[in-house]
């Protein structure tokens, strides 16, 4: 009897660390946002502190302004809630909404398409495409590099250029 314990398991060299997958139109939307995000709070934290310098100067001149008000700070701090909710309009979320809708309708498209669509001998029968990963069509044609690994020297495995495809022209020849 084998018995694999202690760190040769497959339970602990599977405990690595996990990398999060994402599109890379997803990698610039939140750094679009994250801008956003940075862009809204340094403007709340001027306007705040421009409040606070209006504030600290007139407090005492014009009491009617600032009635109810405990103190330059305060009200400048209670301004920065406000800054920022009124400059919320900065995070686009009708965007991620957009995109999303257009991730949905992609993949129908994808689905019904009929040139998508082989003859399965082992079933009998038409099997359309299945989309598993709504992130999967936007890195379709991120390509930076294509690589051609030719092994099987002894065997006499043959690499034959058929055919090449870039929008509806086809060349038989390189």
């Amino acid at each position: 009897m084998v018995l694999c314990t202690g760190n040769d398991t497959k339970l602990i060299l599977n405990q690595g660390s996990y990398r999060f997958k994402q599109s890379s139109v997803d990698k610039m939307i939140n750094y679009v946002l994250l801008i956003n995000i940075i862009f809204m709070i340094s403007f709340g934290v001027l306007l705040a502190y421009f409040c606070y310098l209006f504030a600290d100067s007139h407090f005492e001149n014009y009491n009617y302004i600032f009635s109810g008000a405990e103190s330059a700070r305060v009200l400048s701090l209670k301004s920065f809630g406000s800054f920022f909710l009124l400059n919320n309009s900065f995070i686009p979320l009708d965007l991620a909404v957009g995109l999303e809708m257009g991730k949905f309708m992609y993949v129908y498209f994808l689905e019904n398409d009929l040139q998508m669509t082989v003859f399965d001998t082992d079933k009998r029968d038409l099997v359309a495409c299945s989309v598993k990963n709504f992130n999967l069509h936007e890195d379709l044609a991120q390509l930076d590099y294509m690589f051609c690994d030719k092994t099987g020297t002894l065997t006499q495995n043959e690499l034959i250029f058929k055919a090449f495809k870039i929008v509806g022209n086809i060349s038989d020849e390189v």
